[in-house]
Order: C-alpha cells, then sequence, then structure tokens
C-alpha cells in the first residue's frame, strides 16, 4: 500500500498519497513495530522510508521520529534503503529543533549517496544540508549546499525540488546582504512554480 508514496508525494499526486496514507496509518504504525519487533529491519525501513512525509506533512512528527529512529537502529539493511531513511529522519529531526541530529543524519545520507554514486540523493541530501545550515543561520555554508543541490536539480527535470531550494538559497543570500542574487534565485523559484 505505501510502495511509491516517498516518490509520489513529490508530484501531483501529493493530497492522493496523503490521504491514503492516513487512512492507514493505525496499520503502518503496527507494520513498523511488528517488523522492527521482528527483526526486519528492511520491512520497518521500507515503510518508513515511504512514510516520512507523511509524518512530517502531516504534524506527527513525534511519532514519525520515533518509528523511523527505531527502525534505523533494527538492523542492518541495503544502503540505499538506509539513504531513504536517513533522508526523512533527518527532516523530522530538523523540523523538531534537533539540528545536531539532523544534521548527523544527514551527514551519513551524504556519505551513503558519494558511495552509492547517486546523485540526485547527493543533491537532496545537500539540499537537506544547506536547511540545516540556514536554520542555523550560517549563510555561507547554506549557500555552499544549496548551490551544489541547484546545480545538480537543473540537469535533470526536477522542477518542484529545484524551486524549494531556490527559494531558500534566496533567503540565504538575503541573509548575507546579496539581495539582487536572492531576487534572482527567488525569480527563478516563481518561475517553476509556475510551470
Amino acid at each position: 500500500m505505501a510502495d511509491g508514496a516517498e516518490l509520489g508525494m513529490e508530484g501531483p499526486q501529493t493530497a492522493s498519497w496523503l490521504g491514503r496514507l492516513h487512512a492507514d496509518r493505525d496499520n503502518i504504525r503496527s507494520a513498523i513495530n511488528f517488523a522492527v519487533a521482528d527483526g526486519n529491519a528492511e520491512c520497518a525501513l521500507i515503510l518508513c522510508a515511504n512514510a516520512w512525509r507523511y509524518w512530517l506533512w502531516r504534524g506527527n512528527l513525534t511519532e514519525g521520529r520515533q518509528l523511523v529512529m527505531s527502525a534505523l537502529a533494527s538492523g542492518d539493511v541495503p544502503p540505499a534503503l538506509r539513504l531513504r531513511a536517513l533522508k526523512g529522519a533527518g527532516a523530522l529531526a530538523g523540523e523538531q529543533g534537533d539540528l545536531a541530529t539532523a544534521k548527523r543524519l544527514f551527514e551519513e545520507g551524504l556519505a551513503l549517496a558519494r558511495m552509492l554514486g547517486d546523485d540526485r540523493s547527493l543533491a537532496l541530501v545537500e539540499a537537506n544540508l544547506g536547511s540545516w545550515a540556514l536554520l542555523g543561520l550560517d549563510y555561507a555554508a547554506a549557500i555552499t549546499s544549496y548551490e551544489r543541490s541547484a546545480r545538480f536539480l537543473r540537469s535533470i527535470d526536477a522542477p518542484r525540488s529545484l524551486s524549494l531550494v531556490l527559494q531558500n538559497l534566496g533567503q540565504a543570500y538575503a541573509g548575507i546582504g546579496r539581495h539582487e542574487r536572492a531576487v534572482s534565485v527567488l525569480t527563478e523559484s516563481l518561475g517553476l512554480v509556475r510551470r
């Protein structure tokens, strides 16, 4: 039921996916808890990797974070699956203001993305690290991460992800007083949103 939800919530089917996951939230929670208790880390992390955006966007941060951290600690899994779950765990931790944990999770994800040669994930984790830096008011680090992410996202057709990165990049440029550059990237982001 949850297969495909992570990517499905990046596009026009977001509302449909949120509805489906919300309708089965109790079953998803039970399945993750059962998989962790049964030692099936792979099953638990597949569910978490697909559901983390649901928890983030529906405000179930504590529950989602507890479930994904429990699943991450439950055993070895293929690196690509761990990477997917780390992105979600870092986003949930960051949204709750636990920036140190978010940074640690994103840095582990960055190392896995590099090891796997997964450029798309590398760009998205760079964006997450940029958000971590932006929340900590480290504008220079945020700009570095966001610019790396934007370079790759411009090379593929990822308008939603690129738009979000550019919105944050604009804030970072404004934070260091580079207002013309901020307006430039925010204008590019607006064009992508309209598209």
